[in-house]
């Protein structure tokens, strides 16, 4: 009795062994991808006015007239007494001008106005003024600041000069005086006889 009791409990023993208990599955493994995340660099930041300044040439001609424009807009704010604020506000305008930007355009444009006394640089700032009042719909204001200076000569070449003409037709009806050129040897002596005050439109 014994022995077939111990026998009893082997046999239980082994059969308990033999059993396959299912391995549990472990929890997947999350891989969580490593993602770098660059944040955005101003190219502009901790520059100088001078490296202001070449960063915009560079941009302008480059064709990048937004970054252009954000190059001078920030030399004209941060160092408002650097010998390049006249060329920068000047070139800033030309760059927002050229983004359809007119209100921005003229703001730059604003210290530079004197047509009356001013040189060949500040006329030609009003002229551009008055182009970007222009664009805003405000034409008596245009009219009112070129209207300011003593002269305005156009000059053409080859088949642009229609358009000379249409511009001169176009200012004489709103009163202001002005000539059109497209000869090259009259572009030459109404050239010669500009002066301070006086707007010379190319075309």
């Amino acid at each position: 009795m014994r022995r077939a009791g111990w026998w009893a409990l082997g046999l239980m023993a082994t059969l308990v062994g033999c059993v396959h208990t299912p391995k549990v599955a472990e929890p997947p493994v999350m891989m969580m991808a490593a993602v770098e995340v660059v944040g955005h660099v101003d190219p502009l930041a901790g520059l100088n006015d001078e490296e202001l300044f070449a960063k915009g040439e560079a941009a302008f001609a480059a064709g990048d007239h937004a970054l252009a424009s954000r190059a001078y807009d920030r030399l004209c704010e941060q160092y408002p007494g650097s010998k390049k604020f006249g060329a920068a506000s000047y070139n800033a305008a030309l760059a927002h001008q050229q983004l359809s930007e007119w209100e921005k355009g003229l703001t730059r444009l604003q210290p530079l106005l004197d047509i009356e006394h001013g040189t060949q640089d500040q006329v030609d700032a009003g002229f551009r003024a008055a182009e970007c009042l222009y664009h805003m719909g405000r034409y008596a204001e245009a009219i009112a600041l070129l209207s300011r200076a003593s002269r305005i000569e156009f000059f053409a070449i080859g088949h642009y000069g229609v358009v000379a003409q249409d511009a001169q037709f176009k200012f004489l009806r709103l009163g202001v005086a002005c000539n059109a050129y497209t000869e090259p040897r009259l572009q030459l002596l109404a050239a010669q006889t500009l002066k301070a005050g006086d707007v010379a439109v190319l075309i």
